[in-house]
């Protein structure tokens, strides 16, 4: 396992997560803590480090004068009870927003799906 600059074995990954949180402290904030409170940081950021999953789709899509993104990940759970009650209170499903991008995504998918149907049955109808 890589080296922090403590002298200790980190993970890369979560020591990058806790320099990205120090970055953004003020000088005299960033000075208040020890060695051990970094180091203990960082043993707490490697609970919550993201982890590779089987499935990682990640996806810039440009839509009219925005640029949207789009991640879809899945894998086996690893999320304790706990954690997953207080997700689902903190990201319902149940929202406006992910209704009509559901509704756009079925849709489309109709759309596309009937013009695929249509383009087969043509091209079977005329040969």
């Amino acid at each position: 396992m890589p080296r922090d600059d403590a002298g200790g074995t980190q993970p890369l990954e979560a020591k990058g997560v806790v320099d990205g949180l120090f970055a953004r402290l003020t000088d005299s904030a960033r000075d208040s803590f020890s060695s051990a409170q970094k180091a203990a940081l960082v043993d707490a950021a490697e609970e919550c480090a993201w982890r590779k999953h089987p499935v990682d789709i990640r996806l810039s899509i440009p839509l009219l004068i925005k640029r949207f993104y789009l991640v879809i990940v899945a894998g086996p759970e690893r999320r304790n009870p706990e954690r997953r009650v207080i997700e689902q209170t903190r990201f319902p499903v149940n929202t406006p927003n992910n209704f009509l991008f559901v509704l756009f995504v079925a849709t489309l998918g109709t759309i596309l799906g009937a013009a695929c149907f249509t383009a087969a049955a043509v091209w079977f109808l005329t040969n």
